[in-house]
């Protein structure tokens, strides 16, 4: 915990905000699995910006949306922090992003039908519904959606990683992505 505290108080007095400060922090510290973000060692860090889309676009797994849905057996049934993105960028309030839709969950992959991939190939909920629908719509106009992913150590954690995320992306963008459904 104090590795963590040194890497957040670090990204924090760099000037980033809270959100930026907690994601980065926890690469910094080693909390999250290791991406292109850099590290104590690297003094570059207290000019270092990282955008929720930078950060996404480093987790360490990441396969095409389709993909993921059909082999879901094949994802780990673990806590994590995952995205969906666009293959193009589109305009936002501010600025323009890839990113559609932040999510977590305590069981991302496996056997299981309470697996989060499951519930999106076969959903049953509103929520999981949407997010299929939304998805199917742009696909089916020939739009390309790839699904990053990095397993974390406790559904708490994963919680907390994407509720910086989302707050991250709403200071970059002044809303968040279209597929939450929180702007």
């Amino acid at each position: 915990m104090g590795q963590f505290s040194v890497g957040v108080n670090s990204a924090y007095k760099a000037g980033l905000s809270k959100a930026h400060a907690f994601v980065t922090g926890r690469w910094i510290a080693g909390l999250m699995p290791k991406c292109n973000i850099p590290t104590p060692s690297n003094p570059r860090i207290t000019s270092f910006m990282a955008t929720t889309q930078h950060i996404i676009s480093t987790l360490p797994n990441t396969s095409p949306w389709v993909d993921a849905l059909r082999d879901r057996r094949h994802f780990p049934s673990a806590p994590a922090v995952y995205a969906l993105m666009l293959g193009e960028r589109f305009p936002r309030l501010l600025g323009d992003s890839q990113v559609l839709y932040i999510g977590q969950t305590g069981q991302l992959g496996g056997d299981s039908d309470r697996s989060r991939l499951y519930g999106y190939r076969y959903p049953s909920g509103g929520h999981s519904r949407l997010i299929r629908s939304k998805a199917a719509q742009l696909l089916a106009i020939g739009h390309m959606i790839t699904f990053h992913w990095a397993v974390v150590e406790d559904q708490d954690t994963s919680r907390r990683i994407e509720a910086a995320l989302l707050q991250m992306h709403l200071d970059e963008h002044l809303e968040f992505p279209p597929f939450n459904g929180k702007s």
